[in-house]
Protein backbone atom coordinates (compact mmCIF):
# COMPACT_ATOMS: atom_id res chain seq x y z
CA UNK A 1 0.00 0.00 0.00
CA UNK A 2 1.73 3.62 -0.90
CA UNK A 3 2.01 6.01 1.51
CA UNK A 4 -0.36 8.39 -0.29
CA UNK A 5 -2.93 5.90 -0.02
CA UNK A 6 -2.31 5.37 3.59
CA UNK A 7 -2.71 8.90 4.29
CA UNK A 8 -5.82 9.20 2.49
CA UNK A 9 -7.00 6.19 4.56
CA UNK A 10 -6.52 7.64 7.72
CA UNK A 11 -7.71 11.18 6.52
CA UNK A 12 -10.84 9.66 5.46
CA UNK A 13 -11.02 7.68 8.82
CA UNK A 14 -10.80 10.13 10.94
CA UNK A 15 -13.05 12.61 9.04
CA UNK A 16 -15.94 10.13 9.39
CA UNK A 17 -14.87 9.63 13.16
CA UNK A 18 -15.31 13.22 14.21
CA UNK A 19 -18.29 13.90 12.00
CA UNK A 20 -20.20 11.49 14.15
CA UNK A 21 -18.90 12.41 17.46
CA UNK A 22 -19.93 15.93 16.33
CA UNK A 23 -23.63 14.36 15.35
CA UNK A 24 -23.99 12.20 18.27
CA UNK A 25 -22.12 13.95 21.15
CA UNK A 26 -25.36 15.87 22.62
CA UNK A 27 -27.24 12.53 22.60
CA UNK A 28 -24.91 11.34 25.38
CA UNK A 29 -22.00 13.94 26.36
CA UNK A 30 -23.98 16.31 28.40
CA UNK A 31 -24.37 13.46 31.32
CA UNK A 32 -20.93 11.79 31.59
CA UNK A 33 -17.56 12.81 30.58
CA UNK A 34 -17.25 10.07 27.87
CA UNK A 35 -17.84 12.79 25.16
CA UNK A 36 -15.13 15.07 25.84
CA UNK A 37 -12.91 11.96 26.75
CA UNK A 38 -13.63 11.06 22.73
CA UNK A 39 -12.94 14.96 21.77
CA UNK A 40 -9.89 14.81 23.75
CA UNK A 41 -8.74 11.65 21.91
CA UNK A 42 -9.75 12.60 18.59
CA UNK A 43 -7.78 15.75 18.93
CA UNK A 44 -4.70 14.22 18.46
CA UNK A 45 -5.59 12.21 15.42
CA UNK A 46 -6.63 15.33 14.08
CA UNK A 47 -3.81 17.56 14.86
CA UNK A 48 -1.85 14.65 13.12
CA UNK A 49 -4.46 14.31 10.38
CA UNK A 50 -4.41 18.15 9.65
CA UNK A 51 0.05 17.88 9.54
CA UNK A 52 -1.16 15.12 6.87
CA UNK A 53 -3.46 17.30 5.09
CA UNK A 54 -1.17 20.10 5.01
CA UNK A 55 1.67 18.19 3.13
CA UNK A 56 -0.46 16.60 0.75
CA UNK A 57 -2.27 19.26 0.14
CA UNK A 58 0.98 21.76 -0.70
CA UNK A 59 2.58 18.84 -2.88
CA UNK A 60 -0.65 19.15 -5.26
CA UNK A 61 -0.39 22.91 -5.49
CA UNK A 62 3.07 22.19 -6.15
CA UNK A 63 2.30 19.97 -9.00
CA UNK A 64 -0.70 21.79 -10.20
CA UNK A 65 1.43 24.77 -10.27
CA UNK A 66 2.50 24.02 -13.67
CA UNK A 67 -0.84 22.28 -15.22
CA UNK A 68 -2.03 24.32 -17.51
CA UNK A 69 -5.77 23.22 -16.20
CA UNK A 70 -6.56 26.15 -14.30
CA UNK A 71 -9.67 24.29 -12.48
CA UNK A 72 -7.28 21.96 -11.01
CA UNK A 73 -5.24 24.59 -9.79
CA UNK A 74 -8.02 26.59 -8.13
CA UNK A 75 -8.96 23.65 -6.32
CA UNK A 76 -5.59 22.76 -5.31
CA UNK A 77 -5.65 26.23 -3.73
CA UNK A 78 -8.84 25.97 -2.02
CA UNK A 79 -7.45 22.47 -0.37
CA UNK A 80 -4.50 23.85 0.83
CA UNK A 81 -6.04 27.21 2.20
CA UNK A 82 -8.34 26.20 3.35
CA UNK A 83 -6.48 23.45 5.20
CA UNK A 84 -4.11 25.69 6.32
CA UNK A 85 -6.87 27.82 7.92
CA UNK A 86 -8.52 25.06 9.75
CA UNK A 87 -4.91 24.58 11.18
CA UNK A 88 -4.25 28.27 12.26
CA UNK A 89 -7.99 27.61 13.83
CA UNK A 90 -7.74 24.02 15.17
CA UNK A 91 -3.79 24.36 17.12
CA UNK A 92 -4.45 27.47 19.55
CA UNK A 93 -7.67 26.18 20.95
CA UNK A 94 -6.45 22.32 21.09
CA UNK A 95 -3.44 23.87 22.64
CA UNK A 96 -5.96 25.40 24.90
CA UNK A 97 -7.75 23.27 25.78
CA UNK A 98 -5.53 20.73 26.57
CA UNK A 99 -3.24 23.15 28.56
CA UNK A 100 -5.17 26.01 30.26
CA UNK A 101 -8.40 23.96 30.48
CA UNK A 102 -10.61 27.04 29.70
CA UNK A 103 -13.72 24.31 29.13
CA UNK A 104 -16.36 27.14 29.58
CA UNK A 105 -15.22 29.61 27.30
CA UNK A 106 -18.05 30.08 25.10
CA UNK A 107 -16.08 31.67 22.20
CA UNK A 108 -13.67 28.30 22.38
CA UNK A 109 -16.61 26.11 21.93
CA UNK A 110 -18.04 28.04 18.87
CA UNK A 111 -14.63 28.23 17.55
CA UNK A 112 -14.51 24.32 18.45
CA UNK A 113 -18.17 23.91 16.47
CA UNK A 114 -16.68 25.77 13.36
CA UNK A 115 -13.55 23.29 13.34
CA UNK A 116 -15.28 19.97 14.09
CA UNK A 117 -17.78 20.89 10.44
CA UNK A 118 -15.26 21.75 8.33
CA UNK A 119 -12.49 19.43 9.38
CA UNK A 120 -14.33 15.96 8.24
CA UNK A 121 -15.76 18.02 4.91
CA UNK A 122 -11.41 18.62 3.95
CA UNK A 123 -10.29 15.41 5.72
CA UNK A 124 -12.95 13.17 3.24
CA UNK A 125 -12.30 15.20 0.29
CA UNK A 126 -8.88 15.68 0.31
CA UNK A 127 -8.97 11.12 1.10
CA UNK A 128 -10.81 10.52 -1.02
CA UNK A 129 -8.75 12.18 -3.44
CA UNK A 130 -5.53 10.71 -2.46
CA UNK A 131 -7.07 6.89 -2.12
CA UNK A 132 -8.37 8.20 -6.04
CA UNK A 133 -4.93 8.95 -7.15
CA UNK A 134 -3.03 6.01 -5.99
Amino acid sequence: MGKNRLIGLYLVVVGVAVALQFILYPLYGNSTDAGITIWLTLDWFMALGLVLALYTTSQRRQTDKGDADACCSTSAAVMFYGTAILALAFFPNWFGEAFTQHADDTAAWTIWHLIDSVLPVLFVAEGRRLLRAS
